[in-house]
Parts: structure tokens; C-alpha cells; sequence
């Protein structure tokens, strides 16, 4: 388990994995990244995708806080809190040919056009999340789409700023 990771400046990712053929497990506890087009944890694989984090902070241009990728596996991630504050930055979001799960506290986005959460599945989607606050224009709070099940499971969505898209 990687305990805190903070970096400033340029373009930086707090974890960034690749994996051809194995599952990821990624366990963190605080990372912060600032700088321009980057990600707090960046994860690719073709198989499984596994992420515990307890905080996740970016602040910059183009920059999420989780971007979790697979072409074939689950992915799953249970973080505390996300807070992505620059415009055009994302608080998590996961693309996979198969099952995406998310737990998660809060997500909070700061700058335009910046969405809470995304998850794109070729099968399930579930998510449960307690708060998300988009406060930048043109943002939405959750989008999911998938081929299977959607369970959105939400305490509170704040969706501020003009022309957002929405809480779901």
C-alpha cells in the first residue's frame, strides 16, 4: 500500500499502471497532483481492475482524479473522497468490456466542465456513492452507460454552474 503521494507541477500521475495479462490491485491513501493533464491514478489493463484509495486531489487542467480502463475485466474502486478542481477534469471514471463497481464517500468538481463520475460498461454498472457536487458550468453529476444493469445508489447530488448537465 502506497500511504501518500504528492506532486506538483507538469504533467504527473500519482499511480500509473499498465498490464497485459494480470489483474491490478492498486491500495493507496492520500494522493494530491497539481499541474496540467494528468491523473491522480490512471490504471490500463485487459483484465481486472482493483483500486482502494482513501483521497484523491487534483488540481489542474484536464486532470481526473481516477481514469480506470479495461477491455475485458471488472473494474472496481472504493475511495474515501475525490476533490478534481480544474476545468475539463473528472472526478473517476472507468471504461471496461465488463462489470464497473464503485463505492465511494464524496466527489466533488470544481472547474467547468467537469463531471463527477463516469462509468461505461459492456455489462453491469453499479455505483453508490454518499455525495457528488459539480460546481463548474457545463458539468454533470453522474453518466453512466452500459449493456447491462444499472443500481445508482446516491445520498446528495449538487449540480451547479451554468448549463449543467444534471445530477444522473
Amino acid at each position: 500500500k502506497v500511504d501518500s503521494i504528492t506532486l506538483t507541477g507538469g504533467e504527473n500521475v500519482g499511480i500509473s499502471t499498465v498490464n497485459d495479462t494480470g489483474n491490478t490491485v492498486i491500495e493507496a491513501g492520500t494522493i494530491v497532483t497539481r499541474g496540467n493533464v494528468g491523473r491522480g491514478i490512471l490504471a490500463a489493463s485487459f483484465a481486472d481492475i482493483h483500486v482502494t484509495a482513501d483521497y484523491v486531489e487534483t488540481d489542474g487542467f484536464i486532470y481526473d482524479g481516477l481514469q480506470l480502463l479495461s477491455t475485458e475485466g471488472d473494474v472496481t474502486a472504493t475511495v474515501g473522497d475525490i476533490v478534481a478542481k480544474g476545468d475539463w477534469s473528472i472526478g473517476i471514471t472507468a471504461e471496461t468490456g465488463g462489470s464497473v463497481a464503485f463505492d465511494i464517500g464524496t466527489v466533488t468538481t470544481l472547474g467547468e466542465f467537469g463531471d463527477g463520475i463516469g462509468a461505461f460498461a459492456g455489462g453491469d454498472v453499479a455505483i453508490a456513492v454518499d455525495e457528488v457536487r459539480v460546481l463548474g458550468a457545463g458539468s454533470s453529476g453522474i453518466i453512466v452507460g452500459s449493456n447491462g444493469n444499472q443500481t445508482i445508489d446516491v445520498g446528495t447530488v449538487i449540480a451547479r454552474g451554468a448549463e449543467n448537465g444534471g445530477g444522473v
